[in-house]
Formats: structure tokens, sequence, C-alpha cells
């Protein structure tokens, strides 16, 4: 379990196919791994496989690669990153699962003063304004939420901008995102109580 708070961005040292999905070896400022502890790299949850003083490998599945933008990855990109979440630490964004739902597509990014307005492409049947969306790892509210057109916004603090990889993006660039886990689990049930009620 995650926060959606990234600690920093870790350097993609090397990609390199294994079988049928990757192998990535990230370079962090994290130190002292533990074999088989969970990082979330661009919100998605990865097993570490093998580490040194200041790197880490972690192993892609093909259901990993189909769900997420990590086909997209070469070396040199910057991925966000984030521990997982131990008991008594500050909940600073919201639970985030690392379970990515799929990716979103930036149709627009517009620019007011130090700030950032990005609108993306998905299915917005889990979302509701003001309320929250993990975008490549990263905690942020929903600004506005159109069905209609299967459209929402955010908008980038200057602190966001300075931490994350979302400085980065353009229209045309795609995301990780996972929905609300609170609100994926109400609309689940209810979705189960109406289809049992006579």
């Amino acid at each position: 379990m995650f926060t959606g708070i990234v600690d920093h961005l870790a350097r993609l040292e090397e990609v390199k196919p294994q079988g049928t999905g990757l192998l990535l070896r990230l370079k962090t400022r994290f130190s002292q791994f533990t074999p088989g502890e969970s990082l979330a790299i661009d919100g998605t949850c990865l097993t570490v496989v093998d580490f040194g003083s200041d790197w880490f490998d972690v192993q892609l599945s093909v259901e990993t690669l189909d769900t997420t933008i990590a086909r997209s990855y070469q070396v040199g990109g910057l991925c966000n990153l984030e521990r997982a979440l131990r008991v008594g630490d500050a909940l600073g964004g919201h639970f985030v699962s690392g379970h990515v739902d799929g990716t979103a597509n930036v149709t627009r990014v517009g620019v007011d003063g130090d700030y950032r307005e990005i609108a993306f492409e998905a299915p917005c049947d889990l979302m509701m304004e003001k309320g929250s969306v993990t975008l490549n790892g990263v905690s942020l509210t929903v600004n506005t939420v159109d069905r209609v057109a299967q459209q929402f916004t955010v908008m980038l603090i200057p602190h966001t901008l300075e931490r994350t990889n979302l400085k980065m993006l353009k229209a045309g660039d795609r995301v990780n995102v996972e929905f609300d886990l609170f609100y994926k689990m109400v609309r689940d049930q209810l979705s189960h109580w109406k289809g049992t009620v006579c």
C-alpha cells in the first residue's frame, strides 16, 4: 500500500527484455533494501529482485506491460518512486494500491502562472469531481469530470511539478492511472446490492 506522495525521481539505468517481460534497473537514493520488498514505480507496485548501494532491479510481466506505460520506458528516463507505506507513517495523500487500472492520454496542458492544468482522456465512470486519482503514482485531486467526453482535469502545483515526472507531460503522452480505491469498493458493493434486490 502507498500514499501517492513521491519521494524522488529514479533514473532508468537498464531496460532489458527478459523472456516475455522486462527487467528494469533504476538508480535511487534509497538504500538498505529488503529482498522482495515492494516499491511504486510510476504508481505500479513492483517487487525488488536484486539491489546494490544505489540501484535496484524489478521484473515486469506481460500483464504489467499491457496495462501500464512500461513499454515506452527507455534508458535515461525518470520514474516517480515511492516506498511502501509502513505502520505509523503519515498518510499525506490517499490510499494507493499500486494496482494500475490502465492508462490515460494527455489531451491538453494549460499553463496558469506557476501552475499547470492538465486534461486527460480516460474512462471516467470511477471518478468524481474533488475526488482522488493517482497519475504516475502521484496522488491528485480531480478538478473536473466530463463523463460524456470521457475526460477529466487536474491542477498541478509548483511543488508537484518540481518533484515528479508530470512536469514533462505534453499532449499525446500517456500516464498510469489508478482510480480511487474506496470509490471502486463502494461502486462495486452498490452494483452487487442492486443486482441482488428483487
